[in-house]
């Protein structure tokens, strides 16, 4: 007699085999846990699940790179916000196989199709930014400490007192940064 075998964690069809009769009553097959009689069903791009006593064809997700919702790789039977998906069935609408076109992109659910999300691309900008201006603003400041102190020692040369005033222009120049009207997706650093 043929049975089929099923994974016990996920019901998918994994081969068929032969039962073994039993030792003790005549025309009766043992058949083993995780196992059963009833043919799988033919699947072409679906997996065969055997579920409630019966074999159901549901969609197979576990070979293909799947995203989350904000563009984030998912690993199959990943737990994320108390939601897991093993791969099998209908996508959860916080999962898509359409790979993000780029950075910063989040899912449209409704539109079935990837968007720009404008926020998380304004603060990593911001962060740059910041980043940016502090580096700079160090090497100023840094510039800045022994021009100052050759002018507070009267120990200048004209030279000094001009690189002084040219680069405490451009220290607050570098300070009215963040007031740019594009800040910080588009930046005008102060020579």
């Amino acid at each position: 007699m043929h049975i089929y075998h099923y994974d016990p964690l996920t019901a998918v069809y994994l081969f068929a085999g032969e039962a073994d009769p039993s030792p003790l009553e005549d025309e009766v097959w043992l058949i083993p846990a995780h196992a059963t009689a009833l043919p799988p069903p033919e699947a072409d791009d679906k997996v065969a699940v055997f579920v409630d006593g019966a074999w159901q064809l549901q969609d197979e997700h576990r070979q293909i790179p799947l995203w989350q919702a904000d563009g984030t790789p998912y690993s199959i039977g990943e737990t994320i916000a108390a939601q897991v998906y093993h791969g099998l069935g209908p996508l959860p609408d916080w999962l898509t196989a359409t790979p993000p076109p780029g950075q910063f992109m989040c899912w449209d659910h409704d539109q079935a199709k990837w968007k720009l999300d404008e926020d998380a691309q304004r603060e990593d900008a911001a962060a740059a930014a910041a980043a940016e201006l502090a580096r700079r603003r160090k090497e100023v400041d840094s510039a800045i400490v022994p021009l100052q102190d050759a002018i507070d020692l009267n120990m200048a040369t004209d030279s000094e007192k001009s690189s002084l005033a040219t680069l405490k222009r451009r220290r607050v120049l570098l300070a009215r940064v963040p007031e740019q009207p594009a800040y910080p997706m588009h930046i005008d650093w102060p020579d």
